[in-house]
């Protein structure tokens, strides 16, 4: 199974961070599964971002959350494999 990593970014956020098997055997059988479910080959993670739209206006530095659809959002990069 891949291995969990909180990593620190800017402040004080600490960030859950998944990251891929060492093991060939494990990645072989994940990228079996993903083909399999998905028809997605040699895939062992899977990777899309997304905004979450804020309830609120920001008080400061509105700019770096303000998105191209004229919202104030937060970016998200979201990481998975095939059981998480």
């Amino acid at each position: 199974m891949g291995r969990d990593l909180f990593v620190p970014f800017e402040g004080h956020q600490r960030h859950h961070v998944l990251l891929p098997p060492d093991c060939l055997e494990e990645r072989k059988e994940i990228s079996d599964h993903f083909h399999e479910k998905y028809k997605f080959p040699h895939c062992i993670e899977i990777i899309d971002g997304t905004h979450l739209g804020l309830a609120f206006n920001p008080e400061l530095h509105r700019e770096d959350y303000f998105t191209r659809k004229q919202t104030y959002a937060i970016s998200v990069t979201i990481v998975c494999n095939h059981d998480k």
